[in-house]
């Protein structure tokens, strides 16, 4: 006899996930690991719990406490093409900036070589089936399902998550009949499911925020709060993780859900125009590049994730920046601690900026140009845990972003 608890979910944004015929589909592993990603942002440096409930490979622990099925009808797929989804001005002709916008977030689907990628289109609604392979206690049931509830108000799934694409909406909690029978308490499970409510109910963005906050202050009692002396000893988790220095804005305007491709273009254009103008970084790659491509410091724009690559118009090199590490070839990727995503508040659909806590590239993690493989000077450091992440918390702050935790 199992446990068995449904979540029903929806597709925002275009969701780019594949099996091995690079055919558009749903995976249970990959879902799993998602799921394993918002236990790490709630509770870093935790490997012992983490193995108890996904599981680890050797050791004492073996499978985890849960299987997991995804289940729904076959989704309808499209190719993808930016030009055909970016916003028309009242022309009808592309509107330029917002275009910009759009390409900046889905630039690596538009290089494939002349192969359309394909996507799973908006609107296609899934069900995600947890299967506890034993009665499972109170404490597990809580965090096995605020790790649903995060990734169904804050996360998303498949190629270019942290960039819009793959947003996910969770739908509703459906309760397998055969749950009471296997000894599910309802006076258990009840307040759990209670403690996390479905916020696109919310029809304001200011609702919606403070609804988050208060469930994921009530997720974070149930998990226990990040141990500072872990976190010292440890430094600053490489995996983002939700902390002090988390912080989230809404940006001013908002959309029908059909006009997601607006929504995220809103979303591009909010980054690209700061990325694209902040200065002095363009200015002193610019000339790194007449110099050899000996970069003097580390650009500020690093802090929003690596790779970061400089390019000018009537030069055909550029300059990488990419972790370094020491005694190997610099790495390839730093993954960024700011997830861009719309979110579902009523009829509308309202662009989030969520700046994570975690090690931050430039500050925490040195960096080198891929062709010199010498770590260039850091950033200053802001702090103990990097409370300060530069240049990104500038952007933030351009957009009123406020404190998660209040």
């Amino acid at each position: 006899m199992w446990v068995q608890i449904n979540a029903q979910f929806k597709v925002i944004t275009p969701l780019f996930m594949a099996g091995a015929d690079d055919a558009p589909e749903l995976r249970a592993p990959a879902f799993k690991a998602l799921l394993r990603w918002w236990f790490r942002a709630i509770k870093p440096y935790c490997a012992k719990e983490e193995a108890k409930l996904f599981g680890a490979a050797g050791g004492q622990h073996g499978r985890g406490a849960f299987a997991l099925r995804v289940d729904g009808p076959t989704p309808c797929t499209r190719d993808w093409s930016t030009a055909a989804f970016s916003p028309s001005g009242r022309n009808g002709r592309i509107d330029g900036p917002k275009h910009l916008g759009l390409k900046y977030l889905s630039y690596p689907f538009d290089l494939s070589g002349g192969r359309k990628r394909q996507f799973i289109q908006p609107e296609h609604t899934f069900e995600l089936q947890l299967f506890f392979v034993k009665q499972p206690s109170a404490d597990m049931l809580r965090r096995v399902l605020a790790c649903v509830w995060l990734l169904g108000h804050v996360g998303a799934a498949g190629s270019r998550a942290r960039r819009g694409f793959g947003a996910l909406q969770l739908m509703q909690w459906r309760i397998d009949p055969q749950t009471p029978q296997a000894g599910v308490n309802a006076a258990t499970l009840a307040p759990i499911l209670q403690a996390l409510p479905l916020l696109a109910q919310n029809n304001e963005g200011a609702a919606w925020l403070r609804q988050l906050r208060q469930t994921v202050a009530q997720i974070q009692r149930w998990f226990g709060a990040p141990d500072d002396k872990v976190l010292r000893a440890g430094g600053p988790p490489k995996h983002p993780y939700l902390g002090e220095a988390t912080t989230l804005a809404l940006l001013s305007k908002s959309f029908e859900h059909q006009q997601w491709h607006h929504c995220l273009a809103e979303l591009g254009s909010a980054m690209h125009s700061f990325r694209q103008c902040y200065e002095p970084d363009r200015s002193h790659a610019r000339s790194a590049l007449r110099h050899g491509g000996h970069m003097q410091h580390t650009p500020e724009r690093a802090t929003f994730g690596l790779p970061l690559t400089f390019r000018f118009y009537r030069q055909r090199e550029a300059i990488e920046i990419v972790p370094f590490v020491d005694g190997a070839k610099p790495g390839q990727r730093h993954g960024s601690l700011l997830l861009l995503r719309p979110i579902v508040a009523g009829e509308r659909l309202l662009p989030l900026l969520l700046r994570m806590d975690g090690s931050v590239p430039g500050i925490d993690q040195p960096v080198a140009t891929r062709r010199h493989q010498k770590p260039l000077p850091p950033l200053e450091h802001h702090g103990p845990c990097s409370s300060q992440g530069g240049t990104l918390d500038v952007f933030m702050q351009h957009h009123g972003a406020s404190k998660l935790f209040i």
